[in-house]
């Protein structure tokens, strides 16, 4: 009976650890599309049903060989642009050949729009500064602190970028805040604003510069996610935060929350996979 006994627990600690393990992995490299539709009278009619894929916390994964699992997911999403929010590369184990064989390949699918978050900045000045020169060539339009408009018959739909405050800082900017009023010179009276950015607890100042759309990452989706909670911990917000994944409304500002792709600190994900944010733009 006692040998039963240990065999049983035997082949219990083994499904416990099967189980764990394939949790892990669901958690960390099974991708997944998570879609959102965003409707208000400003969008231009021109730009109804348009689609933008979200990138965001990349951090140097690789999902599949030369990213194939992650691109082939992104180009199933058929977006009309491509939004990358910060940390393509991770400053503690950064591979720029990674990041540019990505975002070549991710050029094809559509044209690639980019912010940094606050791993870029952090793999120095003049690294950064070759990183971005290096996006720039392979045709990304980088937003830092700058807009685009985008233009269908005649219509304007403004695309807005907010470097993250450490980017900032690198140029004798803000260091660890984000005001209203350097938001407010990115935008356009009278034209939707898509602002892209990294950081999701600014969300009032996004929602006093009176942005209609902000796309942000950072929180990874609070790391570890339990029923009814918004995740354990999350970076600059700390533990139990508030914004960590999805979609959140203040005054007449949205903000949409990546999860994102990688892990940096914690290599762990738990119930938060990885995931490509896809919104798509009605006309009220």
């Amino acid at each position: 009976m006692k040998d039963v006994k240990n065999w049983l627990l035997v082949i219990f600690s083994i499904l416990v650890l099967v189980s764990g393990g394939l949790m892990l992995r669901r958690g960390n490299q099974s991708l997944t599309v998570t879609e959102y539709s965003v409707t208000d009278a400003q969008i231009p009619p021109a730009f109804d049903g348009f689609r933008i894929a979200q990138i965001s916390d990349l951090h140097n994964t690789v999902f599949g060989e030369d990213n194939q699992e992650l691109l082939n997911l992104l180009a199933q999403t058929q977006p009309d642009i491509i939004a990358i929010t910060g940390d393509l590369v991770d400053f503690k184990r950064t591979d720029m050949d990674a990041a540019f064989s990505f975002v070549r390949e991710a050029m094809k699918i559509a044209q690639c729009y980019y912010v940094a978050g606050n791993h870029e900045p952090n793999i120095g000045i003049e690294e950064y500064r070759v990183f971005e020169s290096q996006l720039r060539k392979l045709g990304v339009r980088v937003l830092n602190d700058d807009r685009y408009s985008l233009i269908r018959d005649a219509q304007t739909l403004t695309l807005a970028g907010i470097g993250d405050p450490v980017y900032s800082d690198l140029y004798g900017g803000i260091a660890n805040n984000m005001f209203p009023w350097d938001i407010w010179e990115l935008t356009e009276p009278g034209d939707y604003t898509v602002l892209l950015c990294h950081r999701p607890e600014f969300l009032e100042a996004y929602a006093m510069a009176e942005v209609e759309l902000v796309l942000t990452g950072h929180a990874h989706g609070g790391q570890i996610r339990f029923p009814f909670t918004q995740g354990l911990w999350a970076p600059n917000q700390g533990f139990f935060p508030q914004y960590t994944s999805g979609m959140y409304v203040e005054n007449a500002t949205t903000m949409i929350v990546s999860r994102g792709l990688g892990n940096s600190t914690f290599p762990f994900r738990i119930n938060n996979r990885p995931e490509i944010v896809v919104v798509e733009l009605h006309t009220d």
